[in-house]
């Protein structure tokens, strides 16, 4: 009888979980999504003479360009995609074609994202995407700590706190969070193999980690599975100590097997971004701020820590832990950047002043040895890692982790707080005869000491506070200053309750309630104004202005400033900009934008590329005919451009020379109207001669169809980016591509006509889709062997069986 009460406690724990969730974006419920994408009526000129009147400036303007400067378009595009029936491979509508598949924030082979987007519309889709990463980050850790041993009520506490801290609930939307969402659910996986090794168990874990490798974000999943590593080493360690060798030794086999399997069913996304990655600007410097150049040098900052746990931005960090809104709030436009410091989002760790008491308490009075212990030390060595304290600082210059950005493994922090805090307060709420002593009479205290520095930093917010704050309707004013002490408030709060139960003055059930009511007001105000919502109607509109440029431009490719018709919205409008919003970029491409520039390789901003000043040479190669800009009032203009090379054009004016003479040589004038510099080695073509347009017979994503006519033997150049995994047809015989004006492809041509075709089929996507169907065979095979009953798995006869 005892089983069927606890599914019963355990359902209605996720039930609220679920509605907790779903509660506080309740305004989706009215047919809002949750994209910030009014915000665009006040940031870019072409949309804020469309601003409808009931559109609010108060929105967070942090989340915008990465939400719907990048993600949303992405996603509008992949739904198309999708429903069409074939998976987006390439990008045709940003810096003159790029990989998309291959990008890994793109996240297209998330089965998530696949079926959101076959069945949803976009907003709709990425509505319910945020929504399920919260509810999956809440439901996760709940499922976690359950196992770990805690009461249903503990556990509730600690899906709240992950799914609702700094780290999670600040990035929702973006891949950082539908990553680093797994981990609980990993770790929870990989305890119940510790307990009983099953099959079925080794398949759910290889299951998760090949699900978290598609979800968009390789840096979190390598600090996920560094993590994971160790949590498994400890759990080897313990099931030595209580069981035999051989079942140890199984246990090490099971998850072995389960990370290589899990790698191969993410083969099909981890191939094509290696790809990519090593073709990028970034795969050389892909370093992080705080590594050096010497291996020695290295070592000496590990050990000591570089000194900047001394600096005023580690104290920056520290007031932001028991106050995130110590700096301010981007919600509010009053946040202040802190001087080497980053974004508020970047930055963000708040656990919760509940779980930030558990933590310090089990400073002073360490819980006995078990995942109690694990997770409170896990907890303090990532925060010292975040604080690049000396020795632990080490971790900062592993080989592997110094490339995946250290200072974000905010998530592993937060997810040890929500642990700690669950399996603390399972001990206070137990029942008494269990547990004589559930609230050491100094916990109390700890909480009071809280206050203080809550306090302290709220009263220095109030200084710096929005000077348009006035401006603010009064219920706003109220959340504004109530966001800014809720800690200190929760803390004094905590004290008084911690005191009245460690003299038996509470009871449980009445503390239980007492801790998820203050638990809710801290985190819940923590959370309030962060995620701005949008009717769907002002979700990219089709603004008459870019019908104008649809019906103008046509199959042309536009650019323009970066704060008119930002890069990537072309995205979602199916317009070709030779701009972009997007840390991975192809290196060549980069390479020529800088060089036309005057800029040192590597010193352009690879984030948003070809946005700085017009250049009229970047111009010509990269076909723009069109130039968003502004006039004298910031009212956006539409400039046709001169002298913008054909989309596709027929030379014998080619000059053959190696990679670094032709960027040289377009770098110092050359007319690309005149002159072709094509790689490799070839008889070049005589003199200067102009180009001759050929025709663009259908042009899609994957495929496209020229038709060309020489007179001679010439060059048909297609101001493409040049990319592995394109193939190219003459008349139905396969040529190679070369690379044309550094960036760009050409093909050879002999006289008369002929039909080009271009066709993107990349081998790494092809051997990472076998890897990773042949991986998921495998485990289905194991999972459906571990549910055959006994004979047929052993293929005994009944002798056999009744031995």
């Amino acid at each position: 009888m005892r089983r069927p009460v606890a599914f019963r406690h355990d359902l209605a724990a996720c039930l609220l979980l679920a509605v907790l969730c779903l509660g506080f974006f309740w305004p989706v419920l009215l047919g809002h999504v949750l994209l910030p994408a009014e915000r665009l009526f006040f940031a870019d000129p072409l949309f804020v003479q469309h601003r409808p009147p009931d559109v609010s400036e108060w929105q967070n303007p942090i989340l915008m360009p990465d939400l719907v400067g990048q993600m949303y378009p992405w996603r509008h595009f992949a739904s198309q995609a999708v429903r069409s029936g074939q998976i987006p491979l390439w990008n045709p509508y940003s810096a003159c074609g790029m990989p998309f598949l291959a990008n890994d924030q793109s996240a297209v082979l998330n089965p998530t994202n696949l079926l959101l987007n076959s069945v949803l519309s976009p907003p709709r889709a990425q509505t319910a995407f945020v929504l399920l990463c919260l509810l999956g980050s809440c439901l996760f850790t709940y499922g976690l700590v359950r196992s770990l041993g805690a009461v249903p009520v503990a556990a509730v506490l600690s899906g709240m706190t992950f799914g609702f801290s700094g780290f999670i609930f600040v990035w929702l939307g973006l891949p950082l969070a539908a990553t680093a969402m797994w981990l609980p659910a990993l770790l929870w996986a990989t305890h119940r193999l510790a307990l009983r090794p099953t099959a079925s168990g080794t398949a759910l874990i290889a299951g998760i980690i090949g699900w978290q490798f598609l979800s968009g974000h390789l840096s979190t999943s390598v600090q996920m599975l560094a993590f994971w590593a160790i949590f498994a080493s400890y759990e080897i360690i313990s099931s030595r100590r209580s069981q035999l060798a051989a079942r140890t030794r199984r246990l090490t086999a099971m998850l072995a097997l389960a990370l290589i399997l899990g790698c191969g069913l993410g083969a099909s996304q981890l191939l094509p971004l290696r790809e990519y990655f090593g073709l990028s600007t970034i795969a050389d410097g892909g370093r992080s701020r705080w590594s050096a150049d010497s291996t020695a040098e290295s070592l000496r900052h590990g050990l000591l820590g570089n000194g900047w746990f001394l600096r005023s931005v580690a104290r920056g960090e520290i007031a932001l832990l028991f106050n995130p809104e110590a700096h301010g709030n981007p919600a509010f436009q009053d946040y202040r950047k802190h001087p080497q410091y980053g974004n508020y989002a970047e930055r963000s760790s708040y656990p919760g002043a509940l779980a930030l008491l558990v933590l310090l308490a089990g400073l002073v009075r360490p819980p006995p040895p078990g995942h109690r212990r694990f997770f409170l030390i896990a907890a303090w060595v990532i925060l010292g890692i975040l604080l690049h304290l000396p020795i632990l600082n080490l971790a900062t210059y592993l080989p592997v982790l110094r490339l995946t950005a250290p200072e974000r493994m905010r998530f592993v922090f937060s997810l040890c707080a929500a642990v700690s805090l669950g399996l603390a307060a399972s001990a206070w709420l137990r029942r008494p005869e269990r547990n004589s002593r559930p609230i050491p009479a100094a916990l109390w205290l700890a909480a009071a000491l809280l206050v203080i520095p809550a306090t302290s930093l709220a009263i220095q917010g109030l200084s710096h506070l929005h000077p348009r704050l006035a401006e603010l309707s009064k219920g706003d004013v109220v959340l504004r200053f109530a966001k800014l002490f809720a800690p200190a408030a929760a803390a004094a709060v905590l004290s008084l309750l911690l005191f009245l139960a460690a003299r038996r003055r509470v009871s449980a059930t009445s503390l239980a309630a007492a801790l998820l009511l203050v638990t809710l007001f801290d985190l819940l105000l923590f959370g309030a104004r962060w995620h701005a919502l949008s009717r769907p109607r002002n979700v990219l509109p089709l603004l008459p202005e870019i019908r104008r440029m649809r019906e103008l431009a046509g199959s042309s490719r536009i650019t323009g400033q970066s704060v008119v018709f930002r890069p990537n919205l072309s995205v979602a409008y199916h317009a070709y900009d030779t701009r972009v919003y997007d840390p991975i970029s192809v290196g060549r491409y980069v390479a020529l934008m800088e060089a036309l520039a005057g800029e040192e390789p590597g010193a352009a901003p690879a984030i948003s590329l070809g946005t700085a000043a017009p250049n009229p040479t970047f111009a010509r190669l990269t076909s723009a005919e069109y130039r968003w800009e502004t006039d004298a009032s910031g009212v956006p203009i539409l400039r046709r451009l001169s002298s913008a090379l054909p989309r596709a054009y027929v030379t014998t004016a080619a000059h053959a020379c190696d990679a670094r003479s032709a960027l040289g040589r377009i770098a110092s004038g050359v007319d690309p109207w005149a002159i072709t510099l094509i790689e490799g080695s070839f008889p070049s073509g005589p003199g200067e001669r102009p180009v001759i347009p050929a025709r663009l017979k259908t042009y899609g994503p994957h495929r496209i169809s020229i038709e060309a006519e020489a007179s001679d033997p010439a060059w048909l150049v297609l101001t493409d980016v040049y990319y592995p995994g394109w193939r190219a047809d003459i008349n139905g015989r396969e040529v190679a591509i070369r690379p044309a004006n550094y960036a760009f492809r050409a093909v050879p041509i002999p006289a008369g006509a002929s039909t080009v075709t271009f066709s993107y089929e990349p081998s790494s996507y092809r051997l990472g889709l076998f890897i990773a169907l042949l991986s998921l065979a495998i485990l289905t095979s194991i999972s459906v062997a571990s549910w055959l009953p006994l004979p047929f798995r052993r293929g005994a006869g009944p002798s056999r069986v009744l031995r």
